[in-house]
């Protein structure tokens, strides 16, 4: 995130889709670290499925103004997606 800050102009627009919330797929579940919510496998994280508004809470901490957000796909047969529109503030 602060590369993607960093690289952006003033005005510049970030788009995240990103998983989260609960894992419902059955091999995503077998092997999912609660305590981390990442997916693990032979000790490596591989993905994470944060929660829609610690992930919102990471773009603000980053630096970038959220525009608009929406989950995607809820209650349908994957995992949900946080679609989120932010913007780099102008200096």
């Amino acid at each position: 995130m602060a590369n993607v800050l960093r690289v952006l102009k003033p005005g510049g627009l970030l788009q995240v889709k990103t998983m989260c919330g609960e894992p419902v797929n059955a091999f995503f579940q077998q092997s999912y670290d609660a305590a981390s919510r990442c997916q693990v496998i032979q000790g490596v994280a591989y993905r994470y499925c944060g929660l829609p508004d610690d992930i919102l809470k990471e773009i603000r901490k980053a630096g970038f103004e959220i525009l608009h957000w929406e989950i995607l796909n809820q209650d349908g047969p994957g995992e949900d997606m946080l679609l989120a529109d932010a913007i780099k503030p102008p200096r």
